[in-house]
Formats: structure tokens, sequence, C-alpha cells
């Protein structure tokens, strides 16, 4: 069962992410080629750039290794007005599309110390998602993205 771990260390935060209970740690990708604009890396339990990174990298690792969860991350977008209805949209860009759900619902929720989040409980918020969720105009008041909260330190 793949799982993503993070946590603090003396040098800063680790993300790794590992393919089951006995497979070994490995660095999850931050896929800053998905930026969701200038970060100084990878954050969580607040809202930030750093930390909607981070939802971003989560979500794109789980599309790639679960193209089911896709497919309902898809009408979700979709029934949000997010998508057009023909929408074949690809993984990396439901990625980026969820994110600030993700990072609402789940990133922000992490205890500043550390975390684990199993992948079937990613599959899970995408599949109970709820398309009025995913539309800016139900987000905190710190919005725009542009303009995001800072996460505390």
């Amino acid at each position: 069962m793949r799982g993503y771990e993070g946590k603090r260390t003396s040098e800063g935060v680790e993300v790794n992410v590992r393919d089951g209970e006995s497979a070994p740690w490995r660095p999850l990708p931050a896929r800053f080629d998905l930026a969701v604009g200038e970060t100084n890396g990878l954050a969580w339990g607040g809202l930030s750039r750093e930390s909607e990174q981070l939802a971003v990298a989560i979500l794109a690792d789980h599309f790639a290794e679960n193209p089911m969860s896709s497919i309902a991350a898809t009408y979700h977008a979709i029934d949000a007005g997010l998508l057009a209805a023909d929408a074949q949209p690809t993984f990396d860009e439901l990625a980026v599309l969820i994110a600030p759900a993700f990072l609402l619902e789940v990133v922000s929720r992490f205890a500043r110390t550390g975390w684990f989040l199993y992948d079937w409980q990613v599959a899970r918020f995408v599949e109970q998602l709820r398309p009025e969720s995913m539309k800016r105009d139900t987000w905190p008041a710190c919005e725009p993205m542009e303009e995001r909260c800072p996460a505390s330190r």
C-alpha cells in the first residue's frame, strides 16, 4: 500500500513516498514543473504556496499511480464548471486543478511536526470531493491564490 510521509528535520522538511510497508522510502518529486507560483520548497499545516505545491505533488503522484481515481476527479471538475463536459485532462492538469481543495481540506490540517497519509486516503478525498469546494468563491478570506496567507513556520 502506497504511503506518503512528511517530517521536519534539522535541515528543513522531508517528504517521502513508498510503495508498501516493507518498501524503502524515497523522496516525493516536488513537481516544480507544475509550480503554483514562486515557492521556497514544500510545507504543510497552513495555507501557503509551499503547502499548495505539496498538494500538487501528492495528487500528481496519486493520479499517475491510480488512473481510475482521475476519472472521479474529472467528473467533479466538470460538475464544478472547471472543465468542459468533453475534457480529457492529463493527470498533471487534474493535480493542479484539484490541489487548492486538497490543500484546504487535507494539507493545511497536517500537524506541523509531521504527518503520514495512505494513498487510499487520497483516493477517498477525490471520491468524496464536492464540486462546490473546488470553486474559488467558497475558499477562505485569504484569497486569491496569489495573495494566500503565508504559513507560519
